[in-house]
């Protein structure tokens, strides 16, 4: 994982301290921001550049100073550019930026205005794209006035938009809608993403997030900012540490899952979780649910064993690992303080979560546990946990999920849109992901896939971060309708990221001995 988010505070730490530090003029970096900002465009432009033509909407400050030097670059490359500023206050950055650009206003395909939206509505309405550089971060009060029918003007555009480090209307930390914002296509994160692009409106305005700009803040300028980090979980990571299946292997080379699930009403539970931890690979799961129900989910078991729980004997007590929860019901709190004080790594999901939050001495227990404990829940859960409402987690996830992972001492993902994972000295967000999985079953599908990783052997955080990308990504996927066509997706998937394409043992002959006799 190499693209961090970062708060507002840790962001401008890191470019203070390579200006002062480092000696980096501030000129320089916004030079190189610009130039990223007209690459992009010219990537995301239908037409060719000559045929094309971009409006920048570009305010006083450090973000319209990148517009600024983008229609520099545009212009060079054939792009007819109509730059707007929007104030006559600028910084000093761009403020060089801007006589820089006025010194080449003979050019025919460049236009300079200092003027009111009204008299730029008709560009608006017939370019190609519209770059938003008219605040950027730098925003923390609510947009009124002229920049509210700037912004109005542009969400009303049928040109594509381009933000440029973050929609113009939306606070960089929490998401916050400012009174009004621009919808963009497209958001260029400039040397880092920042939190607010992650989570409340911010998620929703931000459109598309293209990979952040490099423009030479060094690793060692966030180090310095002490701030803590989350980073993007990508592909690349995903593939390197997919496990890899060693031909030679037996069922018990892939640990033993057993499934602590199901209650009248809620047998659908089980089965997705099964089913999720055979994508994943488990070599054997025991499925252990209450005896109303096991006549029902004995019948429609498989590839997993099924026992009631009146039945239940020792032999649990030799898994490689525990999940419970998934259709549970409310009335196990007995069985899961069994399941606390085991040595085995140990899944608690739906539920097992309900459960935990209204019972202070599940929680103590929780908490002095020395095993691998991976929690999953949903905002509405995680609120339960820490009672508060669901509406203050989702104000502010990153925090939401630091808070339970210290509370309780274990691994946490916070499921959700940008899905969190936290352990303690890591967090990171998973990118991936569609609305079609924000359906009844999804998360049994991925709390079987994370906790048959942790019957094969896997770590805490590494089992989270492998499952939460695996089931993202097959959830993309638009070929799906029903949970059985996303848990196949994960199982393809899986396949596709192990790398061992040797299918079998033995080769076979090109040429096989002939037989000459009988």
């Amino acid at each position: 994982m190499h693209e961090r988010i970062v708060s507002l505070a840790a962001m401008k730490a890191a470019d203070r301290y390579t200006i002062e530090q480092l000696g980096v003029p501030s000129l320089l970096l916004m030079s190189r921001a610009g130039y990223a900002v007209a690459e992009a465009v010219l990537s995301l432009l239908t037409v060719a550049p000559e045929q094309a033509r971009v409006v920048i909407i570009a305010g006083g400050g450090n973000n319209g100073g990148d517009g600024l030097v983008a229609a520099s670059v545009l212009l060079a490359r054939g792009v007819h550019v109509h730059v707007c500023l929007t104030r006559r206050h600028l910084s000093d950055d761009a403020a060089a930026c801007w006589q820089a650009l006025r010194a080449q206003q003979a050019h025919p395909a460049l236009v300079l205005s200092q003027t009111t939206v009204d008299e730029v509505t008709d560009e608006l309405n017939n370019c190609d794209m519209i770059v938003d550089a008219l605040f950027g971060t730098g925003l923390s009060r609510p947009v009124d006035g002229e920049n509210r029918r700037w912004i109005h003007a542009i969400n009303h555009s049928p040109a594509n938009v381009l933000a440029v480090d973050i929609a113009s209307g939306i606070e960089g930390d929490s998401g916050k809608l400012l009174g009004c914002a621009v919808q963009a296509s497209w958001t260029l994160p400039v040397a880092a993403s920042l939190t607010g692009q992650w989570q409340g409106e911010g998620a929703r305005y931000a459109g598309m997030m293209l990979p952040a700009a490099d423009i030479g803040i060094p690793e060692q300028a966030f180090a310095a900012s002490e701030a803590a980090e989350c980073w993007l979980l990508d592909r690349h990571w995903l593939r390197q540490h997919t496990p890899r299946n060693d031909n030679f292997a037996h069922k018990g080379s892939f640990g033993h899952l057993w499934l602590f699930a199901g209650s009248k009403g809620f047998t659908g539970a089980p089965e997705l979780a099964a089913s999720g931890a055979s994508a994943a690979h488990a070599g054997l799961i025991s499925l252990v649910c209450p005896d109303d129900v096991y006549p029902t989910l004995a019948a429609n078991a498989e590839e997993h064993m099924v026992h009631p729980q009146s039945a239940l004997t020792d032999n649990w007590q030799q898994a490689d690992a525990l999940l419970a929860g998934p259709g549970w019901g409310q009335q196990q709190h007995a069985l899961l303080e069994q399941l606390l004080a085991t040595a085995q790594p140990l899944l608690l999901d739906a539920d097992a979560l309900n459960i935990l939050a209204g019972d202070p001495h599940l929680q103590q227990q929780l908490q002095q546990r020395q095993a691998i404990t991976v929690l999953t829940p949903h905002p509405g859960e995680a609120a339960r946990l820490l009672a508060v409402s669901p509406a203050d987690i989702q104000a502010d996830r990153f925090a939401a999920v630091r808070t339970l992972q210290a509370r309780f001492d274990c691994v946490v993902i916070l499921k959700g849109h940008g899905t969190l994972i936290a352990d303690g000295k890591r967090l990171c967000l998973c990118p991936f992901g569609s609305s079609r999985l924000a359906r009844g079953g999804s998360g049994d599908v991925l709390a079987g896939v994370c906790a048959a990783l942790l019957a094969r052997g896997m770590a805490g955080w590494q089992a989270a971060c492998l499952a939460v990308g695996w089931h993202a990504l097959a959830g993309e996927q638009n070929n799906w309708f029903r949970m059985a066509g996303l848990i196949r997706n994960i199982a393809r998937l899986v396949q596709s990221m192990d790398g061992n394409t040797n299918t079998g043992a033995c080769r076979t002959l090109t040429n096989p001995p002939r037989k000459t006799g009988y």
